[in-house]
């Protein structure tokens, strides 16, 4: 389970969205904001972070608290109920 930052010209990031919508390998994909600002980079330099297992619930619940989009409700749901039932292998659990 992983979360990604994705920026960039707006063409690519929905084709590259698109791409990973379409590739059997990812599931449950979430839009949290798809603002488009004219600025610098947030994170030029950034690639990818690691969120300790104890977090992920967290992180998960927050993002469905703000969650405006049902597709991503429903994701959200689902994951986090992957969680409580321990299909993900304990992961988020304290």
């Amino acid at each position: 389970m992983f979360f990604q930052w994705i920026e960039g010209p707006p063409a690519e990031v929905r084709t590259l969205i698109a791409n990973l919508h379409a590739d059997s390998r990812h599931h449950d994909i979430v839009t949290l904001d798809r603002s488009v600002e004219l600025r610098e980079r947030l994170y030029p330099h950034w690639e990818m972070e690691q969120v300790e297992a104890g977090d992920i619930r967290e992180v998960l619940e927050d993002a469905l608290e703000t969650a405006e989009d049902q597709s991503n409700i429903a994701a959200l749901q689902r994951i986090l109920g992957h969680l409580a039932s321990g299909s993900l292998s304990d992961v988020g659990r304290h």
